[in-house]
């Protein structure tokens, strides 16, 4: 019965600490993709499309060093298999876009160069989660529906993204989105602005003085930052639910057994009482078997917690095709192993108090 205390309560805690290290290797890659990849200190969106010529007037403000443009374009991608699902092309401009963003390339040549591959056309850079979904690499070519119809474009790079879900995106150029999907308006624009310049006077003088009758809205880096760490933060509060449900089976575990012990115990804390031991000291050896306990059970918890972690990581990566770089979670680590103390005892302070009570001469008569 004690062994499956501690196994119950080893598996709550390696819940907590696996479910903890996966999400803090996602924050951590995601961190890491908004410094390196997003770049940009303010964004400008609009509901209604934007016109390219808004590029040149944003450059034109005294306070901006550099503008890129993007559009979100509507395909479809055709499989190997001869399945098509929903599918994104993003347009970017090749000449601008590493002048305010950054990639993080997992597979190809130097960003330089993949933006050098987009300009000549008929080439698309892929994140790594879909590469591995559709078993992608550097050269192979994908099919897209175009307005021209069918199109096949080269793989010319494979980088490190946080993409739509479930949503599959190819970045090509915006000569390439002209071309074969006939669009030539814009979705947003990333801005860098001088330094010492303040994202909120410049979103004033974008929307009062380019924005009339467009409807603008400017956004700030930090800003759009937070909506993602809250997102994610959303998102992995539903897996912290797990491991609170492990916790709490792994309470009613200790608590059964400790009230187990007492009730198979009762001659021997009625003898124990008669012969002089306070109430005090039987419910603090009765507290400090849960101790026992809850050390057992944090010691394999918090090792099979950071083995549970890679195998998290590992299994997303081959079913749902994320690349994650896994990350020891030391503090999950640490306040899980005093968390695991802790509900030990929590569970054993009423079979404590209770054995504490017992009358001394019903015990002794206890068969």
């Amino acid at each position: 019965r004690t062994a499956l205390t501690v196994a119950a309560l080893m598996v709550g805690i390696s819940m907590v600490v696996g479910i903890n290290g996966l999400t803090s290797s996602f924050e951590q890659d995601i961190d890491q993709w908004m410094d390196s990849a997003v770049g940009g200190d303010l964004f400008v969106r609009s509901p209604l499309p934007m016109q390219p010529d808004l590029e040149a007037r944003l450059l034109a403000l005294p306070q901006v060093t550099a503008v890129t443009s993007t559009r979100f374009v509507s395909s479809r991608l055709f499989t190997q298999l001869g399945e098509d699902e929903f599918a994104i092309f993003i347009a970017i401009d090749p000449a601008s876009y590493l002048t305010v963003r950054g990639l993080r390339i997992q597979e190809g040549p130097e960003a330089a160069e993949v933006m050098a591959r987009l300009r000549e056309g008929g080439a698309v850079y892929v994140g790594a989660d879909e590469a591995n979904k559709f078993n992608l690499a550097v050269g192979d070519f994908v099919t897209l529906e175009t307005r021209r119809g069918r199109r096949e474009f080269e793989i010319a790079a494979i980088v490190l993204e946080f993409g739509a879900g479930e949503t599959v995106s190819f970045t090509g150029s915006v000569a390439d989105a002209r071309r074969y999907f006939g669009v030539n308006d814009v979705s947003s624009f990333a801005v860098n602005l001088q330094e010492g310049v303040t994202v909120t006077a410049v979103a004033d003088i974008i929307e009062n003085q380019l924005g009339r009758g467009q409807n603008l809205s400017v956004e700030g880096k930090e800003a759009f930052e937070e909506k993602i760490r809250t997102l994610s933060a959303e998102a992995f509060s539903l897996f912290d639910v797990l491991g609170l449900i492990g916790l709490v089976v792994a309470s009613l575990g200790v608590v059964n057994t400790m009230l187990m012990n007492v009730l198979e115990r009762t001659r021997e804390l009625g003898g124990l009482r008669s012969l002089g031991m306070s109430r005090s000291q039987v419910r603090r050896m009765i507290l400090a078997e849960a101790t026992t306990i809850g050390f057992i059970g944090a010691v394999f918890g918090v090792g099979f917690g950071a083995v549970l972690s890679d195998v998290f990581i590992i299994g997303l990566r081959s079913i749902g095709g994320f690349v994650l770089t896994s990350q020891l979670p030391v503090v999950p680590m640490i306040y899980s192993f005093f968390l695991a103390y802790f509900v030990a005892l929590l569970a054993a302070w009423y079979p404590a108090v209770r054995a504490s009570n017992v009358n001394i001469i019903s015990a002794i008569k206890n068969e």
